[in-house]
């Protein structure tokens, strides 16, 4: 539509009647598998009427109403005027979520100081363009906060923006693509303040991590924040997997800003060696039997 792609917005809530929206800038007039030109779709039925959406520019974003309730569709390509930046169409933002996923469902904390949100809202906004490197764009998600944007009328964008976790000195703000934008001073502090004042997460019965120096309590992938490790061990020391279905564990993956990452497998009941570092390791334990993952982060400090 308009000369531009759009994809539907999987995560966003109902918040939008047919009524509430504005006029028609296009319908679908043929279906494809990989939308081409201005009326073909991949994944709305023939007939489908698109229409702005109030507060929003239509070259960021349509609705349309599929299966009985109103979508909404973000674009591929937004105007250059826009800087593709959707916090430019987002001029009513009424709550910050920081979440450890992308749909929204791992919140960490909230941010709903009207205050507080027009200064992050500012500085991204204002902060310059940044070239990413390719290891910043293959982090895993894990490693990463995501912001999730809501307006006063219920809206809610995610993965507009996400903060790499690793990089907590410069507070660098990753958006889609391969640029990135800084958030620096007053911002960071409100988004460093509201980090530390969420709730400890719950350990997961049945796993722990046991080292020489201590515990580790083993936490679900949503969970570890490399900001919050769950024990502080010394580098090349061996963590042993332990608790009553330490025998469900296949294999673990380590990974951290400052080795690289390294599998453990065969063995993984023999323990865990950590690397010669320093620094906060994530180590991941997957189990094939249960179809699932767990977490810890370990801060590795001092000596061998």
């Amino acid at each position: 539509m308009l000369g531009r792609l759009y994809d539907v917005e999987r995560f966003n809530d109902r918040v939008f009647e047919p009524a509430d929206l504005g006029q028609v800038v296009g319908v679908v007039d043929r279906t494809v598998g990989c939308p081409s030109r201005n009326g073909e779709s991949g994944e709305t039925p023939i007939g489908t009427e698109f229409r702005s959406v109030p507060g929003i520019d239509p070259g960021v974003g349509l609705a349309a109403e599929v299966d009985g309730r109103v979508r909404f569709f973000r674009s591929l390509n937004p105007p250059m005027e826009l800087d593709i930046d959707q916090l430019l169409a987002l001029d009513d933002v009424v709550e910050i979520g920081l979440n450890s996923g992308h749909d929204g469902s791992t919140r960490w904390a909230t941010i709903d100081d009207p205050e507080q949100i027009s200064a992050i809202v500012a500085a991204a906004r204002s902060a310059p363009v940044v070239e990413s490197s390719f290891s910043d764009m293959s982090r895993r998600a894990l490693q990463t906060v995501f912001f999730e944007i809501v307006r006063s009328d219920g809206l809610r964008t995610r993965t507009t923006y996400t903060l790499d976790r690793w990089l907590l000195s410069d507070r660098r703000v990753q958006q889609s693509g391969w640029s990135a934008r800084e958030l620096t001073g007053s911002a960071a502090a409100i988004i460093d303040a509201a980090l530390d004042a969420a709730p400890p997460a719950t350990p997961r019965d049945g796993l722990e991590l046991v080292g020489t120096s201590g515990i580790a309590p083993v936490l679900s992938v949503t969970a570890c924040r490399p900001d919050r490790p769950q024990l502080v061990a010394a580098p090349e020391e061996r963590l042993v997997i332990g608790g009553p279905r330490s025998s469900d564990i296949s294999f673990a993956l380590i990974s951290g800003p400052n080795i690289e990452a390294y599998s453990v497998q065969g063995d993984v009941g023999e323990g865990i060696p950590l690397p010669d570092a320093t620094g906060p390791v994530l180590i991941e334990l997957v189990s094939m039997n249960l179809g699932t993952s767990f977490c810890s982060v370990i801060d590795l400090a001092g000596t061998p």
